[in-house]
Formats: C-alpha cells, structure tokens, sequence
C-alpha cells in the first residue's frame, strides 16, 4: 500500500470488495458483525455497518467519524438501493469527508423508487410494462385494472420488510410476487394488507430469466462514456424473480 494512497470505503459485500483489493486498492469494510468482507485479507479497517434505511442518519455519522480519523479522504463506493439513496440525500455532509461520483438527486430518486420510474419512463417514452400503484391501506384487489396474470413488487427495495412476506406465503426469497388470477390476488390481500408494504403491481412480460439482457455503461462528469460492458442473466436464486 503506497503511504498517500486513501482507502477504499466499501459499503457492500464481497463482489464489490473483491475487485477492488485485486487492484491492490486499500478498502475499509463497512459491514454488520460476520459479515465475510470485515474478514477479506483486503480490508485494513472496518466500519460498523447501521441500516442505510435508517431515518436517524446514524450511518452517515460513522462515516464522517471514521473519515477524520484518516490521513487522506477515503473514496466512498456503495452497492445497494438504500445505501445510494443514504449518500445522495446526505451528499451536501459527505462531500468535505469522502470521494464519491454520484448523479442528480432527482435522477437518483427517480431511478430507485418505481412509481417515480414509471413516471419517467412515460415521460420518456420507454417501453415499460403497464403498471399500477397499490396502497393497500386504502386500494382494494377489484381496483387494480390490469390483464392478468402479474406481479407485485415494494416501490423500493427494502428486503428486511418484503422478505417476511415470502416466508409466509412459502414463496421463497424472490423479489417479485408472481399473481396469475384476481381471484389469488384477493386471497393474497388479507397480508399484503397487514403489512403496510407500499406496491407496485405490473404487467407480467413472460420468460425465463436467461431471457433478461441488460447494458452497464460508466459516463464520466463530462458526459463521455468510460466503460460499458452487455449482461445476460446466467442463473437466479431462487430461479423465477430471484437475485442474480
């Protein structure tokens, strides 16, 4: 490690850490106790990892408290929805602390929450699937008005509040609910309800998950493209709406 070279602050697991260290790039771990990137033979520190979700901000203390004590301004790399929206809602405070490359707030929370996406996809023009908001405080299973069959999805990725949904549901780790009938749709409701979970429901588009492609491009502050690699899903966990 070269004495002025600052560290990598890495908000997120090994996939993220990994590359990083291979480069021979310094990396402070920020992660909750067992977590496998406080162990990696490339992190020189750690920093306690508090939910990103959390409205005290707590995390973004840590942060700022664990940059002080470091010689040069470490270069802040996250991973997660929530941890994107922690630093773009928080940059104004982080910016004097830390290195990072972050868009436009507005793109950044118009990018994370899907009713905001669907919004700016029509604005757009882009071919996103027909899609419905569900607040299931107030919206009843005969007021959703799109062709079956479909799927539900929280308006932001929040795995520690959707994920108790599967378990008892029996439908696994996934991050989509798929819903082939109103009729499954009202006998699911009684616990979408309880749970207060905000929802989107969408147009189900058909197909294994190897059919899924997308395109990963890095533009630099003066709108020049750096990188861009094309992606295919290869394999998921669980294999239907399941991570990658």
């Amino acid at each position: 490690m070269h004495p002025n070279q600052p560290l990598a602050c890495v908000i997120g697991d090994m996939d993220l850490l990994r590359p990083l260290g291979l480069a021979k790039i310094p990396c402070a771990a920020v992660a909750p106790p067992g977590a496998p990137p406080r162990y990696s033979r490339f992190t020189r520190a750690v920093v306690e990892w508090t939910d990103s979700s959390d409205p005290s901000d707590e995390l973004v203390n840590k942060l700022i408290a664990f940059s002080q004590g470091q010689k040069h301004k470490p270069v802040l790399y996250y991973e997660g929805d929530w941890d994107l929206l922690l630093i773009s809602r928080n940059r104004d405070r982080l910016v004097s602390f830390f290195h990072f490359v972050i868009p436009d707030r507005n793109l950044v929370e118009d990018l994370v929450d899907k009713a905001r996406f669907r919004a700016l996809g029509e604005t757009l023009g882009l071919p996103v699937p027909a899609s419905a908001l569900m607040d299931t405080s107030s919206t009843l299973p005969q007021d959703v008005d799109l062709p079956y069959p479909l799927i539900l999805k929280p308006l932001t990725r929040r795995t520690a509040t959707w994920m108790p949904i599967f378990a008892e549901l029996n439908r696994s780790e996934a991050k989509a609910l798929e819903v082939r009938s109103p009729q499954e749709l009202a006998a699911l409701w009684p616990r979408l309800a309880s749970s207060g979970v905000e929802l989107i429901a969408q147009e189900l588009i058909e197909g294994p998950e190897t059919n899924i492609e997308s395109y990963h491009a890095y533009v630099d502050g003066g709108g020049s493209l750096v990188a861009s690699f094309t992606g295919q899903k290869i394999r998921t966990y669980p294999k239907g709406y399941g991570h990658s």
